[in-house]
């Protein structure tokens, strides 16, 4: 049941990346694409589409395992050639705790959306 899964992911600690390692991408990939894959870049609806990205990969996330506070980070910017830069800085266990990056574009969007995942676990 669910209910042992979570139980057993709880006590044995196990990674964030470790949980989410064959979904996290295809979770992310998907809300991205669901908002942004016929789309052309619109200063007007980008921050829309970031809420709409961050809400569904929440979403996902907690749905398949809540043993993890999950922060999402979604930036979208028009691809024109310009440089983006981002940097983060984390003080938590790293045997539980982690972060998944995944970076998305097409003709005219860029999209990178970050996944933080901190264990409940005590």
């Amino acid at each position: 049941s669910t209910g042992r899964a979570c139980s057993f992911i709880f006590h044995n600690k196990m990674s964030f990346e470790t949980v989410f390692k064959d979904e996290a991408t295809r979770f992310i990939k998907e809300s991205v694409e669901s908002h942004l894959r016929n789309e052309t870049f619109s200063g007007k609806r980008s921050a829309e589409w970031a809420k709409n990205i961050s809400d569904g990969c929440l979403m996902r996330f907690t749905d398949f395992n809540n043993n993890f506070k999950i922060i999402v980070n979604t930036i979208i910017m028009q691809k024109t050639g310009a440089g983006l830069t981002t940097s983060s800085s984390s003080f938590w266990d790293k045997k539980t705790d982690g972060v998944i990056v995944h970076r998305w574009e097409n003709s005219s969007i860029v999209c990178v959306v970050t996944v933080f995942g901190l264990s409940n676990a005590k």
